[in-house]
């Protein structure tokens, strides 16, 4: 996730015109994103064992079926 971030402030966000308060709302965002990400991924990797995990996609899948 730091890698990501890292990337992120190295080659996206220019520091020196983007206000600090921008680039840290997008640095966080980055971050949460990526965990998230890494998070789901592993959770698939240990098979998909039931718990919040389970819960969160079997609740969010079927709104957005609807929707």
């Amino acid at each position: 996730m730091a890698d990501g971030v890292t990337w992120l402030d190295q080659t996206v966000l220019i520091p020196s015109v983007m206000p600090p308060a921008l680039s840290l709302g997008a640095k966080v965002a980055t971050g949460a994103a990526l965990y998230a990400l890494s998070h789901l991924l592993l959770w698939g990797l240990a098979g998909r064992p039931r718990g919040f995990e389970h819960f969160l996609l079997s609740w969010l899948f079927p709104a957005l079926r609807r929707a």
